[in-house]
């Protein structure tokens, strides 16, 4: 595999009234070519910085980027060649004009030879499944297809990078569905994907790796199983209790001292969380969770990854440490 896109010991800092902010601090990952990415992160994090400095849209301060081989900043022209870039939105588009007429400006615009454009373009809109609306102003598309329109727009000229900010913010089940379908397409047909957003079901759906940065800093980054080790908790069962009381206070003391534990108090009844960091842990200790259950059915799953998420940027929810 060749990789569409490295961040190398990358950093990049901003002063603002008359101080330096460290936006992004020694960032470093790579994207491969046929390979989806997500950056994950809370508001503040450093991923709009970092999109934009993997678009070239903003320099780092330090650290080195290629694009498809190309350094960023020595050979910017032959880098943004080579990459795609939708922002999504309701504007970036000739509101009045058809999706086609737009395709076949930016496709120029990205250098798109003037014999290539009409079947790049084409190509490009039975991609996204706008072909039939091709001839339609923009302004009268719905959200939905704005945003393939978008993505349409950033795949003309067939690069070898896809950077997506946010593609399924504010779309309908239906939209963005068919819009992880898409970027699922486009890995399979050989694009570099980094895409950032705050929709578990995006990351957990198109993702072939996640990044989870905070504070500027890569925490964890690699596969969904990759990041339940990092996180530090590989299973969570959960019984339900009538109350608590000294019946329950050993058990529960127990436990603490061998995992995360979440207590959440309902009108009838008590929920017990137990963040079990190994899963061969549930049978050593299974002896405590059934004296701590007494009758009540006890159910064990996997972690879902906005519990690993959180787990990895604070820590779940009410978990004692």
């Amino acid at each position: 595999m060749t990789e569409a896109l490295t961040f190398e010991g990358v950093s990049r800092t901003f002063r603002t009234r008359g101080e330096t902010v460290q936006a992004v601090t020694d960032l470093s990952f790579t994207v491969e070519s046929g390979e989806t990415v997500c950056l994950l992160g809370p508001n503040g994090a450093g991923k709009t910085t970092t999109v934009k400095m993997a678009s070239t849209l903003l320099a780092a301060s330090t650290g080195r980027i290629t694009i498809a081989g190309f350094d960023a900043d020595r050979d910017a022209r032959a880098a943004r060649a080579r990459l795609g870039l939708a922002l999504g939105g309701e504007r970036g588009f000739y509101m009045r004009s058809s999706a086609l007429s737009n395709l076949r400006f930016f496709a120029r615009i990205q250098g798109v030879a003037r014999r290539d454009v009409d079947a790049r373009v084409q190509n490009a809109l039975d991609t996204v499944r706008l072909s039939d609306v091709a001839n339609r102003p923009v302004e009268q598309l719905s959200k939905g297809m704005k945003q393939r329109l978008h993505i349409a727009r950033a795949i003309v000229h067939r690069p070898a990078l896809l950077i997506l900010d946010e593609p399924s913010s504010g779309l309908d089940i239906e939209s963005a569905y068919e819009l992880r379908a898409l970027i699922c397409h486009l890995r399979d047909a050989g694009a570099g994907i980094l895409f950032t957003t705050h929709s578990m079901t995006d990351a957990e759906m198109c993702a072939d790796r996640l990044l989870v940065v905070a504070r500027g800093q890569l925490l964890a980054h690699g596969t969904a199983e990759e990041i339940s080790r990092h996180a530090a908790f590989e299973r969570i069962s959960t019984l339900r209790v009538k109350r608590l009381g000294s019946e329950t206070a050993g058990p529960l003391a127990f436990l603490r001292e061998r995992a995360a534990v979440t207590i959440r108090e309902g009108e009838s009844s008590v929920s017990i969380d137990v963040f079990w960091r190994r899963e061969e842990d549930i049978a050593l200790h299974a002896s405590a969770v059934s004296a701590l259950a007494g009758d009540s059915e006890i159910w064990t799953r996997k972690p879902t990854l906005e519990e690993l998420y959180l787990a990895i940027t604070s820590s779940p929810p009410g978990v004692e440490p």
